[in-house]
């Protein structure tokens, strides 16, 4: 938005209405998004909810998606699991991704339906075959614990390897222990090292811990209290390992390592990036779309 022109919410809900009520689903879906965020409208779920039906009435797969969520959630509207799945799977019949993903997670939580883990494998593979990176490490978690899938550490590898190549933090974590175990791949700390390397950087706590294990047992790098707590430090708040493991080194490094150590800590801090995606957590469903372009 704002291509060419002064960015002007107010003007944009002016034409998206108009679109809007010749029946134009893009236009209801754009609408319906202006009045979710508050922009150039006052913020109202209800309005919103409103103008994504009449674009997912018609059809419009994003706005079938975001209405989804909205009854997983209950914003807007009364929460609806039965209404969450209809409407991802219609989204889902599209072809529409994380409409796919998040198909693939009811049935893996038996949210609204019976929980049926081949199912959930089936939606994870579509939304993954599509490079959606939840589903590509949902369905990495699928084979490496034989759920709903034949357990197969080989497929578990490739499926968290595609998800890490799109900085997707829990991949790069978990590839990265793959290869410290040497599960189906050959044992190899300087690959696990360089994608918990890739993982703590954005600034994930568990493979923030995991690195400074690494530290601290010399696996791959050499030993170093220092950057042990430095990497204990900064996952500490967030993973109780790292908590853990920064209270046993408090009580056996000295002072100067300590002071040496929360130093390095707030230079690693100044270079973190932010994780891709925030809400990281074990098969967890994706947040709305905001695309507003047909």
């Amino acid at each position: 938005m704002g291509s060419g022109v002064n960015r002007d919410y107010a003007e944009a809900v002016k034409w998206f209405r108009k679109a809007a009520e010749q029946s134009h689903p893009v236009a209801q879906f754009n609408l319906a998004l202006m009045y979710e965020k508050g922009q150039g409208v006052p913020q109202d779920g209800h309005e919103a909810i409103t103008w994504y039906q009449k674009s997912a009435e018609q059809g419009y797969a994003q706005a079938q998606y975001n209405l989804g969520v909205a009854y997983r959630d209950g914003c807007g509207v009364s929460q609806d699991d039965a209404e969450a799945i209809l409407w991802f799977w219609k989204a889902a019949q599209a072809n529409h991704a994380s409409a796919q993903f998040n198909l693939g997670v009811m049935y893996d939580q038996g949210r609204g339906l019976t929980q049926d883990l081949a199912e959930a494998a089936k939606w994870y593979r579509k939304a993954a075959d599509q490079s959606e990176p939840q589903a590509q490490l949902n369905l990495g978690i699928m084979y490496a614990e034989g759920e709903g899938v034949d357990k197969d550490q080989v497929e578990a590898t490739r499926w968290y390897r595609k998800a890490a190549e799109q900085n997707y933090v829990r991949a790069q974590t978990n590839l990265g222990l793959m290869y410290f175990h040497g599960k189906r791949v050959e044992k190899d700390c300087q690959e696990a090292l360089k994608w918990f390397r890739k993982a703590a950087d954005a600034n994930y706590a568990r493979a923030q811990f995991f690195l400074g294990c690494m530290h601290a047992n010399g696996a791959g790098i050499n030993r170093d209290d220092v950057e042990t707590y430095a990497w204990a430090s900064l996952g500490a708040d967030r993973d109780r390992d790292a908590a853990d493991l920064l209270g046993i080194l408090e009580k056996g490094i000295t002072a100067e390592q300590i002071a040496a150590g929360k130093g390095r800590s707030e230079e690693l801090r100044a270079t973190l990036r932010q994780c891709r995606f925030t809400r990281i957590q074990w098969r967890h469903p994706a947040r709305r779309h905001n695309l507003r372009t047909p």
